[in-house]
């Protein structure tokens, strides 16, 4: 278990502070705003200087965490010696890591982002129980170190997250279709709401207040978010105009909007649908330990896909709270530099008001798919992991019954039995339930072909294509010991 720092201590540093030390990890932090270190220290928590932090996580070669805004992240960078382990929380992925390659490239980085988050930020807002049952995403690339994604994958399942692994590229396409773009198009919608007047405001419900709710969050970090991941925004926004086109023409010429507001229906029962896909998906286990009853660390949060969110609104797909996304973490206030003292951007978020308690995720309505239940995706005693002493024995993951393998009959794709053309096809992708193990013990699956409890060796040929296919067809990593990955993938 590895000693984690975490640099700047907003809403998503500060839980993961909490978290990583609820897990039992020795861990510190670094902030530029007084009121976040004041509040830190008054819980408990060690806040150091930069310099301080960083020769602590060279002498016990500790994991250190980037939870700055974007704009930030360069000035910490240039302060970390070659060598370091290094991760983040920033919710772009491409610009960080071109600014690892760029200004410490002796760095052993791998990317991150938890989709969480509240309505609040600072350290008050936040709580070691903020990743629970959220999405975590780990940057997977052809040159990535395997020991610092090992240690990335460990923090996120022990922070109670599921790790979802994917590319920087590919992280970045997705987060600006499902983040960046509804925040640009709640500015859009907020202006035109607003430009009706005084009587369009008094009659502002439901609809208008949920579809502009991002439109309150910081616009600083707005900016930030978005303007860092231009060019993947700029296709998204590209498809939104071309839909909103076709709408206005169809309006126009026909008075109808069937085929817009049909595909849309139906482009949400797919998120719900998805979502329920993982009722039955096994609880996230820690390493080698279970992770400390965090509820009395802060309010939990659950996963919102919508990740830059900045107030917590009802699904009304599952009728719960849907909390936000830090949008960077840290604001934008004025502060001492990190690295060399000087005025800076930086994370003062003083005064925030603490996160209102989440409600939690239900069950899904009983309007879920039919074809799920005639083929369930998971047994109730599949979908009990084993205990964490379990873990530690290869041989004790469970391999699912060849009956669980079988996909949804009409929900899964046509093609999706067929061995992709990027499935790797050596040692790491041997199906569970199979003989196949490797020389280590270890049974590994294809993640890729839809298994819904599999494992792959982070050590072998391909686990890291393998990966990424894993997290393109939505699986997640549910669990990990000793270098081998559980994975579900519905």
């Amino acid at each position: 278990m590895r000693d984690v720092c975490v640099v700047g201590l907003g809403l998503i540093g500060g839980s993961v502070l909490r978290a990583a030390r609820a897990a039992g990890r020795s861990a510190w932090g670094v902030t530029a705003s007084e009121a976040d270190a004041a509040a830190a220290r008054r819980d408990g928590f060690e806040v150091v200087d930069l310099a301080s932090a960083l020769d602590r996580v060279v002498a016990v070669d500790g994991l250190l965490v980037v939870a700055v805004p974007l704009f930030a992240v360069e000035e910490v960078l240039r302060a970390v010696p070659a060598g370091v382990r290094v991760t983040d929380v920033v919710s772009v992925k491409g610009p960080v890591d071109d600014l690892v390659r760029r200004v410490a490239p002796g760095v052993r980085y791998v990317g991150g982002h938890p989709m969480a988050g509240t309505s609040a930020s600072g350290w008050d807002a936040g709580g070691a129980g903020l990743f629970d049952g959220a999405a975590w995403v780990v940057a997977v690339e052809d040159d990535t170190d395997r020991e610092v994604l090992e240690d990335v994958i460990s923090l996120a399942l022990d922070a109670g997250a599921h790790v979802v692994p994917t590319s920087a590229a590919e992280h970045d396409s997705a987060v600006a279709r499902i983040s960046h773009l509804p925040h640009v198009l709640a500015a859009v919608l907020a202006s035109v709401g607003a430009d009706g007047g005084p009587l369009a405001l008094s009659l502002a419900a439901g609809s208008f207040a949920d579809g502009t709710r991002v439109a309150g969050s910081r616009p600083e970090l707005v900016r930030a978010m978005c303007e860092g991941n231009r060019a993947a925004l700029l296709d998204a926004v590209d498809d939104a105009l071309g839909r909103l086109g076709a709408a206005r023409g169809s309006l126009a010429s026909t008075g109808g909007l069937a085929k817009t507001i049909d595909a849309g229906h139906e482009a949400r029962q797919a998120l719900h649908f998805h979502r329920a896909r993982f009722d039955h998906a096994p609880t996230t286990t820690a390493p080698t330990t279970t992770s400390a009853d965090r509820a009395d660390e802060g309010t939990a949060a659950s996963t919102d896909l919508a990740d830059g969110d900045a107030a917590a609104s009802t699904d009304p797909a599952h009728g719960r709270e849907v909390p936000s996304a830090d949008l960077a973490d840290e604001g934008a206030g004025p502060s001492t530099d990190l690295a060399h003292g000087g005025t800076g951007p930086s994370a003062d978020h003083a005064g925030a008001a603490p996160a209102s308690p989440s409600s939690g995720r239900t069950s899904p309505p009983a309007a879920a798919p039919t074809d799920r239940d005639a083929t369930p995706a998971i047994t109730p005693t599949d979908s009990t992991p084993p205990p964490a002493a379990a873990l530690a024995d290869h041989a004790a993951l469970p391999a699912i019954r060849p009956t669980d393998h079988t996909p949804p009959s009409a929900a899964a794709p046509t093609d999706r039995d067929a061995t992709p053309a990027t499935t790797p096809t050596d040692r790491a992708l041997t199906p569970a339930g199979t003989s196949g193990q490797d020389e280590r013990g270890g049974v590994v699956a294809d993640a890729a072909l839809g298994r819904e409890d599999a494992t792959i060796d982070l050590a072998a040929p391909g686990a890291l294509g393998a990966l990424t296919a894993l997290g393109r067809v939505g699986g997640r990593v549910v669990g990990l010991s000793r270098h081998v990955v559980r994975t579900y993938t519905p």
